[in-house]
């Protein structure tokens, strides 16, 4: 009877581990998160807010702003975050910082760019000819806030705080080694706090 006894209560304590592993599954989201694999290609209907994509930025700004017709700008891509379920933000590095947090480009955060935007003019401009239905694709980015140093205290308590986006150190090295994704490094110095938003640090 003990051992009737003990195999009952093993297999009900199995039966609520498995409910338990189903309850606190990851989210379809944050199984796309970055993987040890190389860059993968990501069908646009599927990308979310907070996804790392390579998209030719710089030539559509160029292209769209001035009459500048730089062919070699058109075709560098730029590691970007979506956001808002649509539009498009650079990123950028900081200058003696952890090299894997990602910060906005603090040129084009007022600026809303779609993704459908960018995609039109690719496609129109891209010398292939092929419809884009597909992204170079770099996970989902680490969200998180830093509070600008200057200004002390921390998000929630009325300090400024940049938004950072974390990724692996194997997915850098890809995206800047292998894939030849443009990621600036931007030295934002003494400028950083006063002038967060302003033009000083280019």
């Amino acid at each position: 009877m003990m051992l009737i006894h003990f195999t009952i209560v093993a297999i009900i304590a199995a039966a609520d581990s498995s409910r338990f592993a189903v309850a606190f599954s990851p989210l379809r989201h944050a199984a796309r998160r970055q993987s040890k694999s190389s860059m993968q290609m990501q069908p646009i209907e599927e990308l979310a807010d907070d996804d790392l994509v390579a998209l030719p930025f710089d030539g559509y700004l160029t292209a769209t702003t001035t009459s500048d017709d730089d062919d070699e700008a058109k075709i560098q891509l730029r590691l970007c975050v979506i956001r808002n379920q649509q539009y498009i933000y650079p990123l950028i590095r900081h200058e003696d910082d952890v090299e894997t947090d990602l910060f906005l480009d603090p040129r084009f955060i007022e600026k809303q760019i779609s993704l459908q935007d960018i995609l039109q003019w690719w496609n129109a401009n891209d010398s292939s000819n092929e419809v884009k239905s597909e992204l170079q694709y770099y996970g989902v980015g680490w969200y998180g806030q830093r509070p600008v140093p200057s200004l002390g205290g921390g998000p929630g308590y009325g300090a400024e705080a940049d938004e950072v986006w974390s990724i692996d150190e194997d997915v850098l090295e890809q995206l800047l080694n292998e894939d030849g994704v443009d990621l600036p490094v931007i030295d934002v110095g003494m400028a950083h706090g006063e002038k967060a938003r302003g033009g000083a640090l280019f």
